[in-house]
């Protein structure tokens, strides 16, 4: 990858990181690393294949990389001019990544281009599953796309207001829906059926994420919300900044804000730390390594050692 500066995942690098991580400071700020690059000009969505293995990544100015998230290792890095991407997702050998133009780049793990069709507007949310992606575009409707490229079903949602985020239940069998209306819809994974819906808030909800027995939710509020299957709110904690990324493993949430700040607690519970892990919105979160590995706007893929906002390294464009 051009212009890559790796600390923690070399392997020499690695070992004194090791050695020195006891004495490593929490981080009291960060410095863009691509001041000029467009819209903040790092990433803006980001994915992860379901063993883990493979993390995904698309930026505003129209780069889509593959990575190797145990090893900081950069598969491939693909840049089409002029295309804003928005979303991403991928299995364990496809990478598919949406653009506002409506296109459809596709990748597998070598960085081959495949054929897809484009779409008729923005996509904004993607989510995988075994035998396909699910998109909702600007055009109002909700597809099931196989991983060869074709359209499987379609089905017109009755929203005034673009989906933002997409997520399947922990089973396959349910997708969940949020974005800038506010609402939280439930349809059926198998065929887009509807089966619930509710008000989470009167502003955006950017992220949701799937919990045992529910969903969890964050919205430009700052409000991170647990949610039962028939639209109760359980729980909610102020974090008080937009949320613009959230992942959940096992016991343990973290979520990343519009203005770079990362949050970490046990589900249910309060925050037990928070810190600035990027200049502009967090991108991505993922667990890695007992600890977040995140990307953000300014282009930084930073890796936290635990869970009180240590940095083991980073990777800088």
């Amino acid at each position: 990858m051009n212009g890559v500066r790796s600390l923690v995942w070399n392997p020499v690098m690695a070992i004194l990181v090791a050695l020195l991580g006891g004495i490593a400071g929490p981080v009291a700020a960060l410095t863009p690393s691509d001041p000029q690059g467009g819209a903040w000009g790092g990433w803006s969505a980001s994915a992860e294949s379901a063993d883990g293995q493979y993390m995904a990544s698309v930026s505003l100015r129209g780069d889509v990389a593959l990575w190797k998230p145990e090893t900081g290792e950069n598969l491939f890095l693909e840049r089409f001019p002029g295309v804003i991407f928005r979303s991403v997702t991928l299995n364990d050998t496809t990478v598919v990544a949406a653009g506002e133009d409506g296109s459809l780049k596709a990748f597998n793990d070598r960085g081959r281009v495949l054929n897809f069709s484009p779409l008729p507007g923005t996509v904004r949310a993607l989510a995988a599953g075994p035998n396909g992606f699910w998109s909702v575009c600007d055009d109002g409707n909700l597809r099931f796309e196989s991983w060869q490229g074709s359209v499987v079903w379609t089905v017109a949602l009755q929203r005034q207001a673009p989906v933002l985020a997409l997520a399947l239940s922990k089973d396959g069998q349910w997708l969940a829906l949020a974005g800038e209306d506010g609402k939280l819809e439930v349809r059926s994974a198998q065929d887009g059926h509807l089966f619930a819906t509710w008000q989470v808030t009167h502003d955006w909800v950017r992220t949701v994420t799937a919990i045992p027995g529910g969903w969890l939710c964050g919205d430009d509020q700052g409000n991170l919300t647990t949610w039962g299957p028939w639209g109760e709110a359980k729980k909610t904690i102020p974090l008080g900044e937009p949320i613009t990324a959230l992942v959940v493993h096992q016991t343990r949430w973290a979520a990343g804000s519009l203005h770079g700040t990362l949050w970490d607690g046990n589900l249910g519970q309060a925050p037990s730390a928070s810190w600035p892990c990027s200049v502009g919105p967090v991108a991505g979160i993922f667990f890695q390594n007992n600890g977040w590995l995140t990307l953000g706007a300014d282009g930084g893929l930073r890796l936290w050692s635990g869970f009180l906002g240590e940095i083991h390294g980073e990777i800088l464009p």
